[in-house]
């Protein structure tokens, strides 16, 4: 471990976004013993089952969480991400969260810029859409002149939001086909329709 800085965590570190951070941080010099890889609920162990293999990934817990510096959060528990949110704002731990839903309070921050906001100690910091943020920055390179109005259109699978936006899916299929209020809980919008890609090409 490198004598000028501590470990960081990542909460939910068999997610896809736990995944990319773990290969990111390997990428960029950190060593194993200093990236401490969580599950994503509170309690007992977890161990993530594939084809390769089992991966084991500690309990989410104060104990582990104390020697890190900052912490990623990934997990979309709820249970977790408020134990978390308040350990990260009592410790003045830095706290790049990935669960914020937009227009969420906090700092929004670009990661495609290199500056830290003041409020990253002890406050999270959400991360924009990834493809928002790649979007607003393909806008800005045109002139408002250029252009009178865009309509962009954003599809995204409902599994994003776990499980219960796979739920919220099949409960606004039933009210649509059932001419009833649609349920918004989990998206906060009433989805268009599902869209299941085909296997064997990329089209």
């Amino acid at each position: 471990m490198s004598p000028s800085r501590r470990p960081v965590a990542i909460v939910g570190a068999g997610s896809l976004e736990g995944r990319e951070i773990l290969e990111g941080l390997a990428a960029r010099g950190w060593e194993k013993e200093e990236i401490v890889a969580l599950g994503e609920k509170l309690g007992g162990w977890e161990l993530d089952v594939e084809d390769e293999g089992a991966e084991v990934f500690l309990p989410l817990q104060e104990e582990y969480l104390a020697p890190c510096e900052a912490v990623f959060l990934c997990a979309r528990d709820p249970g977790a991400g408020d134990f978390v949110r308040a350990w990260a704002a009592s410790n003045d731990v830095a706290l790049f969260d990935l669960t914020c839903p937009p227009g969420s309070p906090g700092g929004l921050w670009n990661p495609s810029r290199s500056e830290e906001p003041a409020q990253a100690r002890g406050g999270p910091l959400a991360f924009p859409e990834p493809e928002s943020s790649f979007l607003a920055t393909l806008l800005g390179g045109l002139a408002p002149e250029q252009v009178a109005r865009l309509d962009c259109f954003l599809l995204q699978p409902s599994s994003i939001r776990g499980e219960p936006g796979v739920r919220e899916l099949l409960r606004q299929s039933t009210d649509l086909l059932n001419f009833r209020p649609v349920s918004t809980e989990a998206f906060g919008l009433r989805l268009a329709f599902s869209l299941v890609p085909g296997g064997g090409g990329t089209e």
